[in-house]
């Protein structure tokens, strides 16, 4: 049986424990199952987040007529719980021969290429730490590129301050999308603060917060909290010193994709029902209780608020949610 190629390519891989993507078999140098492979065009980041030993892109045994082109590999970064070996941007591990690396970038990795005993046929060429044409052309094709979308829930939103210095510098004007406007307090407003309106709330996934570009103003650049209650964020100062924001934008955790497939809410306006997938019939707080000890029986399904739940985030790492009944007061 002769070689089977892989084409693995086009793909963005953020945010794994070990590597955004591997292939290899049996930690050898001589001839087996690999050969002409493609690892092509993919955005990697945040990989290795938690292991060691491995890489952006990790590679293993002899694979004949391979080729790793066009990766953006970015943010490998050695975390406190891994070990001591080798935590890369590309890994070529025990074996790895006949094989074209080049034209990668590799950018903020801990180390850059690793080679550990790798056959006479390895090309390396043109790798960098840095180039906009590779990085533009990696990830999903512009047709899927909505999948990673994360648009901007700041964006045009009513927002507010503790002051303004004037005409032309309101609290609007940070949530414009244009950084060469903004909002700026009063000079003597010892506890500036801004904060936008979402409209409802949402699982936030990352924000981005531009401070003054006309100006050097480095007090404006520290010493400010980011804070979330329901459909509002909040930017605070902390240190009484003067602030400014040129733009401030905010996302939803898991872009896009996990919007369309259904990620859970936990707007308290919004009501869910839980069935039983053996029964078909509804979780309900038996009797309508409402006191703490209410047992939680399944029942015919009657529309009633005490079948009625809300989904509550009760802790971030794992995404846990928890269902709290709509009849109880929260």
């Amino acid at each position: 049986m002769g070689p089977a190629p892989y084409a693995g390519g086009d793909h963005p891989c953020p945010d794994t424990p070990w590597a955004g993507i591997s292939l290899g078999w049996g930690w050898q140098s001589a001839a087996n199952a690999e050969g002409n492979n493609s690892i092509s065009f993919n955005r990697l980041g945040n990989v290795m987040n938690r292991l060691c030993d491995s890489a952006g892109i990790y590679h293993l045994s002899n694979d004949p007529g391979t080729v790793l082109n066009g990766n953006y590999i970015h943010d490998v970064v050695r975390s406190p719980a891994a070990c001591g070996s080798p935590v890369h941007g590309i890994y070529l591990d025990e074996g790895s021969d006949g094989m074209t690396v080049s034209n990668n970038v590799l950018s903020h990795t801990d180390g850059f290429i690793h080679q550990n005993r790798n056959g006479s046929h390895i090309t390396l060429t043109d790798n960098t730490t840095s180039g906009d044409s590779v990085i533009k052309a990696s990830g999903l094709e512009s047709a899927y590129q909505w999948l990673a979308a994360t648009p901007n829930l700041a964006a045009g939103k009513p927002a507010s301050s503790s002051s303004v210095v004037g005409s032309g510098w309101e609290a609007s004007k940070a949530v414009d999308n244009n950084a060469s406007t903004g909002w700026s307090p009063t000079g003597n407003d010892t506890s500036a603060w801004w904060q936008v309106d979402l409209g409802r709330s949402y699982q936030l996934g990352q924000f981005a917060l531009t401070t003054r570009q006309d100006v050097d103003r480095p007090e404006t650049r520290g010493n400010f909290e980011v804070r979330q209650a329901f459909r509002y964020v909040r930017v605070a100062k902390t240190d009484g010193s003067y602030f400014f924001l040129a733009d401030f934008s905010v996302q939803q955790a898991g872009g896009a994709l996990a919007a369309a497939t259904g990620a859970p809410t936990t707007d308290p306006s919004t009501l869910y029902t839980i069935k039983n997938v053996n029964s078909g019939q509804i979780m309900d707080v038996s009797g309508r209780f409402t006191a703490d000890g209410a047992s939680v029986i399944q029942w015919p399904s009657n529309g009633g608020a005490n079948q009625q739940w809300n989904i509550v985030r009760v802790r971030v790492e794992h995404s846990a949610y928890l269902a709290s009944c709509g009849i109880r007061p929260w």
